[in-house]
């Protein structure tokens, strides 16, 4: 469950950042969706890096790469929402910038957790954990941003779940390397 909290985090607050953008920063909605739809392109485009970093995983078994996106990704969030103040557009670019940023750690993911058990059980650990994981960090990730910005008084607080979700995410990797 934890290894996949950053890539829901990451998922679920690009599905929810139109939304944001439009609500707390009066961006056009025409820009608002247009960010999505650059944030898939995007992906689209990194899909055969994506390809060649995977299969660098698949030889090396290194968790380095996927602590170093979790790592960015702990540290990026807060940056970028402070840019909002001053460019509020800037919101728009946020989840292409997250997924790029987190290239390394999702071109591994599939790979590392499926190492994370034995044949037999790999079928059920892989859905009960992605399932719960995605459930968890992705499902309640506009509720639990919601509640933060509430709780907290900033609008900024989605750089808070990010970064909370990239610390999850690393150490569920760390903890669980000596079982790849």
């Amino acid at each position: 469950m934890g290894a996949v909290a950053l890539g829901s985090g990451i998922t679920y607050l690009g599905i929810y950042m139109p939304h944001y953008a439009r609500l707390h920063f009066h961006v056009a909605a025409s820009h608002a969706y247009a960010s999505a739809l650059l944030t898939y392109g995007g992906q689209l485009l990194f899909t055969p890096l994506r390809w060649k970093l995977a299969d660098h995983f698949d030889r090396t078994h290194s968790i380095r790469p996927m602590l170093l996106s979790c790592a960015v990704l702990f540290c990026l969030p807060w940056p970028m929402f402070r840019l909002v103040a001053f460019w509020p557009e800037s919101i728009l670019l946020m989840p292409l910038l997250f997924n790029v940023a987190g290239l390394l750690y999702f071109a591994a993911l599939d790979g590392f957790i499926g190492m994370l058990f034995p044949d037999r059980l790999r079928g059920r650990g892989l859905t009960i954990g992605y399932s719960f994981g995605v459930v968890l960090f992705g499902g309640l990730a506009p509720l639990t941003n919601a509640a933060l910005m509430s709780w907290s008084g900033t609008e900024q607080a989605p750089a808070f779940y990010l970064g909370l979700t990239a610390l999850i995410s690393a150490t569920a990797i760390f903890l669980s390397r000596r079982l790849i």
